[in-house]
């Protein structure tokens, strides 16, 4: 479970213990990884987006529908969408296409906003780490550069079990 902190890694969140525990491994790896602003992204049921600063402070994140939940909500909220899975294009012409397509870009527009905002903050651009098993889906339609680590949040509970924080 989510601590107050882990070596630099502080967690800002008002109840530490409600962060979730695969996004606190996650930030923690990325800290193993670099002492700079670093975006970490997590593709999955939902899409995390979570910002740590150059010194390790857990400034926030947001937490929006991940592939399969948009799908499902489209599919049950609206009609002519069904189950038949889409292809990404940049200007679909067929509804299967377009649900696709529109789910990738409302993904890559969430993370692409909090990389603006962290750049901000930062007064650099961070580094992106995405993880989960849809981010493959995403990484290939980002328009800032981004870093495939599928094993993060495992890297993470490695550091946690050996006791190992970034130096």
């Amino acid at each position: 479970r989510a601590e107050t902190r882990f070596g630099d890694v502080k967690n800002t969140y008002s109840n530490p213990h409600q962060l979730g525990a695969d996004r606190w491994m996650g930030l923690i790896a990325a800290r193993q990884r670099t002492d700079e602003a670093v975006l970490v992204v997590s593709v999955g049921t939902a899409m995390t987006v979570d910002a740590l600063s150059g010194d390790g402070t857990f400034l926030g994140g947001v937490i929006v529908p991940g592939v399969h939940l948009m799908q499902q909500a489209l599919r049950q909220g609206t009609a002519r969408v069904d189950e038949v899975v889409g292809a990404w294009q940049a200007f679909p012409t067929a509804t299967a296409d377009a649900v696709q397509s529109g789910i990738v870009a409302a993904l890559c527009g969430a993370i692409a906003q909090q990389h603006a905002r962290l750049t901000e903050v930062a007064g650099m651009a961070p580094r992106c780490l995405l993880t989960g098993g849809d981010a493959e889906k995403v990484l290939s339609h980002l328009r800032i550069p981004a870093e495939h680590v599928p094993t993060l949040v495992l890297e993470g509970i490695d550091c946690v079990a050996r006791g190992t924080a970034a130096p």
